[in-house]
């Protein structure tokens, strides 16, 4: 409640002199679908609908390798729910851990991620870890761990579409393909182009 009622009173102060800015907070996924019950949308939970209006975009925070340890075994209405009716929602975080052993995963998961976040209109979806920040040769890990079940302080060292030295993972090539082929982030990129006030990266980089 004291969190509430202060987002409420900052979502006010921000309106009234930025009204155009989406103010927002994030939910954990997996945590809210636990506990939804028969409740059909994120919106009849109690922790989301306590905010009333004052939401302009419900934020979200994905994880399904917390409850599934293979990519195939994830339903594919897993995110219907996650729909708002009248109200925007958006993935702020979200990852699929890729240590050597796991990087097929990974790149399935990000094929899953972003066609389903497609399809029930989740935008944007935001990766949580460009690089990893342990190499794969320093994790302590069993080599057959998929993922999420190894411990959080373990596996949340190999969200990255990049490995520690730069190597690029089989994740990041779909990432990269996946969003090249979406309409709005290339119309973005070519008016970005066109913008002579945005700096230009030098020659060979």
């Amino acid at each position: 409640r004291a969190f509430v009622s202060a987002y409420l009173v900052a979502y006010r102060a921000v309106k009234e002199s930025y009204p155009e800015v989406s103010v927002l907070v994030t939910f954990q996924y997996e945590h809210i679908l636990r506990d939804l019950g028969r409740e059909k949308h994120l919106s009849e939970h109690g922790a989301v609908s306590a905010f009333g209006e004052s939401l302009d975009v419900v934020g979200l925070s994905v994880y399904p390798c917390l409850v599934y340890r293979q990519t195939d075994g994830i339903p594919t209405d897993y995110l219907v729910r996650a729909t708002t009716p009248g109200k925007p929602a958006a993935i702020f975080e979200t990852a699929w851990p890729a240590p050597k052993t796991s990087e097929s995963l990974q790149r399935e998961y990000v094929s899953w991620i972003l066609d389903q976040a497609q399809r029930n209109q989740l935008d944007p979806v935001v990766w949580t870890s460009t690089v990893d920040t342990i190499s794969a040769e320093e994790t302590s890990t069993d080599r057959k761990s998929s993922g999420c079940d190894m411990p959080v302080a373990e596996w949340n060292k190999h969200l990255g579409l990049w490995r520690l030295d730069g190597g690029e993972k089989q994740a990041a090539r779909v990432w990269i393909r996946q969003l090249g082929n979406n309409r709005l982030i290339n119309a973005s990129m070519a008016e970005a182009r066109e913008d002579p006030t945005l700096p230009r990266s030098k020659p060979g980089y």
